[in-house]
C-alpha cells in the first residue's frame, strides 16, 4: 500500500482535487449549468483553444531542439516532442514539478543525447520561460492596471507576490547555474546521497563519469556568452510558448460566448495567475490552479458559465497535457520493454 501511494499521490492528489470540485459544483446546483455551457461551446474557438494547446507544446518541443542543436547535437522533432511531453507529464504528477526535468533529461539520454547538453538544455529552457513570463506579466499588468486591480479586487497581495518569487527563484538560478563550486557541490552532495541509500555501488567511478559532464555542461552554459543571437532565440522562442499558452483562455472565452474584455486583458491575467502558482509544492499545482483562477477570472463570467470555464480551462491548460503525455508515457514504456527482451542492457544509464 505504501509503495502503491508513493508511485501514484500525485496522481491521486489531482484526481481528489477534481472530485472536490465537482462535489462543489453539485452543492451549489451548478453541475447542470456547467454541462450546458460545456456543450453549447463553440467548435471554432474549441479549436482555437486546440491550436493555441498544440503551439505550446511544439514551441516548448522546438526549444530544446534548437538549443541541442547549437550545441552540435541533433533530435528530430518527434524525438523533442515526446521529450517534451514526457517532461511536461512527470511534470504535472510530482510536487513543485520536481520529476520533469530529470525525465526529460533521461528521455534525451536513451535518445543519444549527452547529459551534459540536456541539463543545459533544461536550465537554459527554465530560466528563459521564467524571464519571459515574468517580462510579459509585468508589461501585460503595466499597460491594464486599473483593469487588474478592479478583476482581482482584494487579492492584488497574490500577484504582487507572484512577482517576488519568480524574481527571486529567476535570479538564483541564474547564479546557480553559472557558478562552478556550487555546480560541484551539488553533484557531490547528490552522489553521497545515492551512496548512502545504496543506489550508487561504486561513488568513485560514477564522481568521474559526474565530473566530465559537469565540466562539459559548464562549458556549454559558458560558450553562450559568445552566442548571444542564440540567446535571444531562446528568449524568443519563451516568449511565444508563454503567449500560446496563455492565448488558451481567450480562444475558451469567446467558445462561451462571452465578450467584453480584449485579448491582451485575458493574456495578461493569465501571465499573472501562471506566476502565481507556478512554485506551489503540489503535483500540478492542482488546487492553488483552481482556486486562482475562480480569484482572477470570476468576474468576467456569468455565474451559470463560472464551473464549465473553470472545467474547459483546466483540461485544455493542464488535463490534455496529461493525456498526450501520458500516452506518450505508456507507449515509451512499451517500447522499452520490447528493447529489453531484445537486449536487456538497452536502457541502461
Amino acid at each position: 500500500m505504501r509503495k502503491f501511494l508513493k508511485n501514484y499521490a500525485g496522481a491521486l492528489f489531482i484526481l481528489l482535487t477534481f472530485a472536490v470540485i465537482l462535489l462543489i459544483a453539485a452543492r451549489e446546483n451548478s453541475i447542470v449549468d456547467a454541462w450546458t455551457a460545456l456543450r453549447t461551446m463553440n467548435p471554432l474557438w474549441e479549436a482555437a483553444a486546440v491550436a493555441c494547446w498544440a503551439g505550446f507544446i511544439c514551441s516548448r518541443a522546438y526549444a530544446m531542439k534548437f538549443y541541442l542543436a547549437r550545441q552540435g547535437v541533433f533530435v528530430p522533432m518527434p524525438e523533442a516532442l515526446r521529450a517534451s511531453l514526457i517532461g511536461l507529464f512527470y511534470s504535472g504528477v510530482t510536487p513543485a514539478a520536481s520529476g520533469g526535468q530529470p525525465m526529460q533529461m533521461y528521455h534525451l539520454h536513451k535518445a543519444g543525447v549527452p547529459v551534459s547538453a540536456s541539463a543545459s538544455g533544461v536550465i537554459v529552457k527554465f530560466v528563459t520561460f521564467q524571464s519571459m513570463l515574468l517580462v510579459l506579466a509585468a508589461a501585460g499588468m503595466g499597460s491594464n492596471l486599473s483593469f487588474v486591480r478592479g478583476t482581482v479586487n482584494g487579492t492584488f497581495w497574490l500577484v504582487i507576490l507572484g512577482f517576488v518569487i519568480n524574481a527571486l527563484v529567476v535570479g538564483a538560478v541564474v547564479m546557480i547555474m553559472i557558478n562552478r563550486r556550487v555546480v560541484r557541490a551539488i553533484t557531490d552532495f547528490a552522489l553521497r546521497l545515492g551512496a548512502r541509500l545504496r543506489l550508487v555501488r561504486d561513488p568513485v567511478a560514477v564522481k568521474k563519469r559526474v565530473d566530465q559532464q559537469v565540466e562539459n555542461y559548464l562549458v556549454s552554459l559558458v560558450a553562450l556568452r559568445d552566442r548571444p543571437l542564440d540567446m535571444l532565440a531562446m528568449f524568443l522562442l519563451a516568449a511565444a510558448q508563454v503567449l500560446f499558452y496563455s492565448c488558451i483562455i481567450w480562444a475558451l472565452y469567446h467558445a462561451f460566448g462571452l465578450s467584453g474584455a480584449s485579448v491582451w486583458q485575458l493574456v495578461t491575467l493569465q501571465l499573472l495567475l501562471y506566476q502565481t502558482v507556478s512554485f506551489v509544492p503540489l503535483p500540478g499545482a492542482s488546487g492553488a490552479q483552481e482556486g486562482v483562477f475562480w480569484l482572477f477570472f470570476h468576474t468576467l463570467m456569468p455565474e451559470t458559465g463560472r464551473i464549465g470555464m473553470l472545467f474547459a480551462w483546466r483540461f485544455f491548460t493542464f488535463y490534455l497535457t496529461m493525456l498526450a503525455g501520458g500516452a506518450v508515457v505508456i507507449a515509451d514504456g512499451v517500447r522499452s520493454l520490447r528493447r529489453r527482451r531484445e537486449d536487456p542492457r538497452a536502457d541502461d544509464l
